[in-house]
């Protein structure tokens, strides 16, 4: 009996930190900043990563704007293409709708993709990840996915 009382307070006591830490909607404030990462697209069957930065800004009504900038997959600190992007933020279960819309600077001759990325944004240790993946209405048959770190 007093085996079992004990456990259920653990249960209890456990139920009620994992309320308090991790089911907060992430405000829409903190997800503004520069994030550092990775996107990957299949190129024929293969893999390839591409360094990734997003720059991002929120407004109001759950609006985000910002630019998305990728590195050549050969040279990581030569830009390869820079869009601007916008989104929407959707706090109660914490996506991130992002979409680019305008090539801003390009470095080669290439047909770029016009990425949608629905992006989870998650909240560890101090450190904000968006985390998915993404298609390209411009790019059939195409996709990869993303994961960059503030």
């Amino acid at each position: 009996m007093k085996t079992y009382l004990i456990l259920t307070v653990f249960i209890l006591l456990a139920g009620y930190t994992f309320k308090q830490k991790g089911i907060e909607p992430l405000p829409l404030k903190k997800l503004q900043g520069t994030y550092m990462g990775w996107t990957s697209q299949d190129v024929y069957g293969t893999e390839v990563y591409y360094k990734t930065t997003f720059k991002i800004k929120t407004y109001k009504n759950n609006i985000v704007r910002g630019q998305s900038i990728f590195y050549d997959s050969m040279d990581s600190t030569q830009v390869l293409v820079v869009y601007n992007l916008e989104g929407t933020y959707d706090a109660s279960n914490q996506m991130l709708k992002l979409k680019e819309y305008e090539v801003v600077k390009k470095t080669k001759e290439w047909t770029f993709c016009f990425k949608e990325m629905p992006l989870n944004c998650i909240d560890e240790n101090k450190k904000i990840e968006l985390r998915g993946t993404w298609t390209a209405k411009n790019c059939p048959n195409t996709g990869g996915k993303v994961r960059v770190i503030k």
